[in-house]
């Protein structure tokens, strides 16, 4: 007999922390129980003011998986600029970050003075944030899957990892009343669950629901959850059942200078050029790091993306995420490492990863 899990879905919390409690308990959600886990699909802050709050009570879930949001890649840049912009003010990102940081610490001009501790716990949550979940049934996604524009026609991709990151960035703001009313639907079998924009959209595929009717929204094929909380005073919950995401472990070979890199989280992202493990990885899958010396880490694959060679992988990642040698950044042509891989034109595989990972 196949053990499933009771999957507890939320999404667009957006710092309302109160709400965010009220609505797990609501339906039923108990820690104690192993079955029970919490999926987030995304936008865990911003806009409310109780964001220090919702980062506790996440981390404190004993069983727990974090899909990533448009609004965990706009802290992740604030976190890496150290600065914020107009689009930042706009989405309420400035308010969480003065939460975080302290209002004193941002500038005239957006600069942001961190404290270190906060900086790198912040990180270290984003970081943990894959950018979907596959169970037998269910997809669970924040905006849509990515859309593949290579060809004439616009598409959902087939292959989830066969995506860029740059795909996946698109489709974390793509809103699933635009992609449905275009015929976007991904070509699965699998229930898509989503968030990121308010289920009150379904009135336009359904006469019969109100416009101001933000509960979650079923249709066919897909379940759109976002209760647009600043708004409703809702955290919407679904509770699904279905078993666990496959998990294959995998060992992966690295150099001593490339391990203390990921142990430091400097180094977030491996690649592997067209073989039998870029064929088998997928986001979910845990790496083995090894060293010759002895030394092992294991990390979860939070995202898997396709390049059709090097050079185009280091347009969506940095030379320090990647591992490349001290020198890259300077001159990459003469970084040994850097050359070895850029004249190769086969397919590549960029895994990111994440050695502090949600449970799987």
């Amino acid at each position: 007999m196949v053990e499933t899990n009771l999957y507890f879905v939320v999404s667009d919390i957006h710092g309302h922390d109160a709400l965010f409690e009220k609505a797990l308990a609501d339906a039923g959600y108990d820690p104690e129980n192993p079955r029970h886990v919490v999926i987030i699909l995304g936008d865990c802050f911003d806009r409310g003011s109780e964001n220090r709050k919702v980062l506790r009570r996440i981390e404190s879930l004993p069983r727990k998986i974090l899909v990533r949001g448009n609004h965990e890649d706009m802290l992740a840049k604030v976190l890496e600029t150290r600065r914020i912009d107009r689009t930042d003010i706009y989405n309420g990102v400035t308010e969480t970050v003065a939460e975080f940081f302290g209002e004193d610490n941002i500038g005239r001009e957006g600069q942001i003075r961190m404290g270190r501790t906060v900086r790198d716990r912040l990180i270290r949550f984003l970081s943990s944030a894959v950018d979907y979940v596959a169970t037998d049934h269910y997809l669970f996604v924040h905006g849509w899957v990515p859309l593949d524009r290579r060809g004439e026609e616009t598409e959902p991709y087939t292959d989830l990892d066969g995506a860029t990151y740059e795909d996946w960035q698109e489709a974390r703001f793509l809103g699933w009343h635009r992609a449905l009313a275009a015929g976007l639907m991904p070509g699965t079998d699998k229930m898509l669950v989503c968030g990121h924009r308010t289920a009150a959209f379904g009135a336009q595929f359904d006469p019969s629901r109100s416009p101001d009717d933000s509960t979650p929204f079923y249709y066919e094929g897909m379940i759109a959850i976002d209760a647009l909380t600043v708004r409703s005073g809702r955290v919407n919950v679904i509770v699904l059942e279905d078993s666990a995401p496959r998990v294959t472990t995998h060992t992966v070979p690295v150099t001593k200078d490339a391990f203390d890199r990921i142990l430091i989280g400097e180094k977030t992202v491996e690649f592997f050029l067209d073989g039998t493990l870029s064929q088998a990885m997928t986001v979910g899958d845990k790496l083995c790091f090894t060293t010759r010396e002895g030394d092992t880490v294991t990390a979860t694959a939070v995202g898997c993306y396709r390049y059709p060679d090097v050079e185009a992988m280091c347009s969506d990642f940095s030379f320090l995420e990647l591992g490349f040698g001290p020198y890259v950044y300077a001159f990459p042509r003469q970084d040994a490492m850097y050359r070895r891989f850029a004249v190769s034109q086969k397919e590549v595989l960029a895994v990111r990863f994440s050695v502090l990972s949600c449970d799987l």
